[in-house]
């Protein structure tokens, strides 16, 4: 691992039904190593369930069959009065479906998983930290569910209140009474709650979200497509205020077939997603070797020099990654030492079925 960018911090994107490309991403970090080395777990919207499942340390193969049995018809089956549901309780669907069905999934690898708070995460992966963003529309501001914060708070609620796309899934209330929807509304992937920005990895379905102010035409095919331009239309603005500092490495699996709520997609459909996932990180880790630093341009402390050498001003693409910036990438003597204490061969290759 010497001379490579080791990430500290993964932070994954909303992204709905195409969050299953991020459990690919996830499970080919995971072979490669690299997982093992991250200590903060974030998530958005979909992209909480695959921060959630990073905490808990799950294997490659876990993550396989979770795709593969993630039925999203779960998440279609409306209420008996869905227009009365929409008008009096703000959605057409309840999402406690998704949550209880995602319940099951995590049982499978740690038991009990799925009654967790905040803190009994902290006490079992004690060195590891979970944050999943959602919008507080009581309070009109984006908030952040962690053990700091929230340590009451079951992490699938968290992920429900992260989950609740407006109008379709019904908003989630907290023990106060505040309401709380899809995080996605203010931040595509947590960023601003991100305190190690330096060695922080996003994970995102399109390249194109890693800069808000990209502009240009966009063809609108269908009501998901109308409702994601909206969204994007009253975010954009939020990111170029706070994301000054945008990230320099992410993997994006770009898919351009499945739109985030096209819960028709059968088991072959949501194994490809997963295997785009997988190639998109395979990528990355081909470009992250070649970015090795000469033991030349190390200082003796292990950090790199200040001054630009080459490859400091890289902007390399290649199959949905990047990195760019004015400084070399830092080095790793060795993998980090806070390892996930669940990692042992007992739960390494663990599958399971439902």
């Amino acid at each position: 691992m010497s001379g490579l960018w080791q990430p500290h911090v993964i932070s994954f994107s909303s992204g709905g039904v195409r969050i299953i490309g991020h459990l690919g991403v996830l499970a080919a970090l995971t072979e490669a190593g690299v997982a093992a080395g991250v200590r903060e777990w974030y998530g958005c919207s979909g992209g909480a369930i695959c921060a959630l499942v990073g905490a808990l340390g799950v294997g490659a193969a876990w993550l396989r069959d979770c795709a593969g049995h993630f039925d999203l018809r779960t998440l279609g089956q409306l209420t008996d009065d869905p227009a009365g549901a929409l008008f009096s309780q703000w959605g057409l669907v309840s999402g406690d479906a998704m949550i209880e069905m995602f319940g099951r999934f995590i049982d499978t690898w740690e038991t009990g998983a799925s009654a967790w708070t905040f803190a009994d995460i902290a006490r079992e992966r004690p060195h590891v930290r979970l944050g999943i963003t959602a919008v507080n529309v009581s309070r009109g501001e984006l908030g952040i569910f962690s053990s700091e914060t929230t340590p009451d708070v079951r992490l699938l609620d968290a992920v429900r209140a992260s989950t609740a796309i407006p109008m379709f899934f019904m908003p989630w209330r907290d023990a106060t009474g505040d309401i709380w929807c899809d995080g996605a509304l203010v931040e595509q992937y947590p960023w601003s709650a991100v305190r190690d920005k330096q060695r922080a990895l996003v994970v995102v379905c399109s390249e194109s979200t890693i800069d808000p102010g990209r502009g240009g035409r966009v063809v609108l095919d269908g009501l998901t497509d109308y409702l994601e331009q909206l969204i994007g239309i009253g975010r954009r603005r939020y990111q170029l205020d706070a994301f000054r500092e945008q990230p320099r490495y992410w993997i994006a699996t770009n898919n351009r077939s499945v739109s985030s709520l096209d819960l028709e997609l059968d088991m072959e459909g949501r194994l490809e997603l997963f295997e785009e996932g997988r190639v998109a990180a395979g990528r990355w880790l081909a470009f992250r070797a070649t970015r090795r630093l000469p033991a030349a341009l190390l200082e003796t402390d292990g950090t790199p020099p200040q001054s630009a050498g080459p490859g400091s001003a890289a902007h390399d693409r290649d199959g949905g990654s990047r990195t760019s910036g004015s400084r070399p990438l830092h080095r790793e003597d060795a993998p980090y030492p806070f390892h996930r204490p669940d990692t042992g061969a007992q739960r390494r290759d663990r599958r399971w079925s439902l």
